[in-house]
C-alpha cells in the first residue's frame, strides 16, 4: 500500500497504489444455504438509518491491482454439490474516487476448464453503478448444466458457448439495467434425457446476434 502525504491538502485518503499479490477467496454455501462470507459482517445492531445515509469518506486511488488471484466456490446446498475454481484472476482499477465519477477497471479470469471471462468498464459507488463490456469465451455448456442438473430432466453432454455484450447498471428504485448481447454463439451442443443412451438434440452451430434487454421497459 502506497499512502500519499498529499492526503493532507486533498482532504481525502489518497493512495498512489494498492497491490495484492496472489490473494484467494474460498466461498462456500452450507447445506442450509448460508454463505460463509456473510459471517464476516460486523456483529451487533444495525446502524441507524441516518448513519446509513451519510456519504462515504473521500478516497482517491491511483491504481488498485490484483495479480494472480484465485476464487473457489463450493455449494453444498444442492442435492449434488457444485464446485468451481477461477484462477488466475487479474484485476486493475485506475484513477478511482468515491465520487460519482468512480474509476475505470479491467478484469480477467480463467476457470479450471479453460473458460475465460474478460470484463472492462467504469464503476462508481456513490451511486452504485457500472457500465462496460464483457466477453465470455469457451464456456462449457456442461458447466452450466452441472449447476442446474438436479432441477432438469436432461443431460448436456458437450458444447462450447461464447458471449459478448455491453451493459449499463445503476442501483436505483427500480433497478436500472440495460443489456446488449452483440453475439451469442454455441458449437457442438448435445443434449439427451437422463435415462437415454444417445443424444436426442444435436446443434453443430448456433448463433444469435443483437439481443437487447431493458429491465425498466
Amino acid at each position: 500500500v502506497d499512502f500519499e502525504v498529499a492526503s493532507l491538502w486533498h482532504r481525502a485518503f489518497v493512495f498512489k497504489a494498492i497491490e495484492l499479490s496472489a490473494p484467494f477467496v474460498n466461498a462456500a454455501v452450507s447445506p442450509g444455504g448460508a454463505l460463509n462470507l456473510l459471517s464476516l459482517q460486523p456483529k451487533g445492531p444495525p446502524p441507524a438509518a441516518k448513519a446509513a445515509d451519510q456519504p462515504l469518506p473521500r478516497i482517491i486511488v491511483g491504481v488498485l491491482r490484483v495479480d494472480q488471484g484465485a476464487l473457489s466456490y463450493f455449494d453444498a446446498s444442492r442435492r449434488t454439490p457444485f464446485t468451481s475454481r477461477v484462477q488466475p484472476i487479474e484485476f486493475e482499477l485506475d484513477d478511482f474516487t468515491t465520487g460519482p465519477e468512480g474509476g475505470h477497471f479491467t478484469f480477467s479470469g480463467v476457470s479450471k476448464r479453460g473458460e475465460r471471462l474478460e470484463w472492462h468498464g467504469n464503476a462508481s459507488v456513490q451511486p452504485l453503478a457500472s457500465s462496460g463490456e464483457f466477453r465470455i469465451q469457451g464456456l462449457r455448456a456442461r458447466t452450466v448444466w452441472d449447476y442446474f442438473k438436479d432441477r432438469v430432466g436432461f443431460v448436456v453432454n458437450s458444447g462450447l458457448i461464447d458471449i459478448a455484450g455491453q451493459y449499463r447498471f445503476a442501483l436505483r428504485d427500480p433497478i436500472d439495467l440495460q443489456l446488449e448481447i452483440s453475439r451469442l454463439a454455441s458449437q457442438d451442443l448435445a443434449i439427451r434425457p437422463n435415462a437415454a443412451a444417445e443424444d436426442w438434440i444435436s446443434l453443430p452451430q448456433l448463433s444469435v446476434d443483437s439481443v437487447s434487454l431493458d429491465l425498466a421497459q
